[in-house]
């Protein structure tokens, strides 16, 4: 679980500060570059959340608790 979340934390991270370089090398025109940083920023913020919370739900299954992944499923869908 710690290397998990270590994971993501690192991915989230180095996406947050290397994505306005890697949109320029994929030659995103320069009137919609802040908009798509901006957004791939708040994508990348919200990576370690839902790591974690894919992880839970697919542990869960595994041990055979199918209750628990779909009441969280149906939280995560409401809010």
């Amino acid at each position: 679980m710690i290397a998990s979340l270590t994971l993501a934390l690192a991915t989230g991270v180095i996406g947050y500060v290397t994505i306005e370089r890697v949109l320029i090398a994929f030659g995103t025109k320069a009137d919609i570059l802040g908009d798509a940083v901006a957004f791939a920023r708040a994508n990348f913020v919200v990576v370690p959340i839902l790591f974690v919370f894919n992880l839970y739900m697919n542990l869960m299954r595994g041990i055979g608790d199918t209750k628990s992944p779909f009441v969280a499923l149906l939280i995560g869908t409401g809010l």
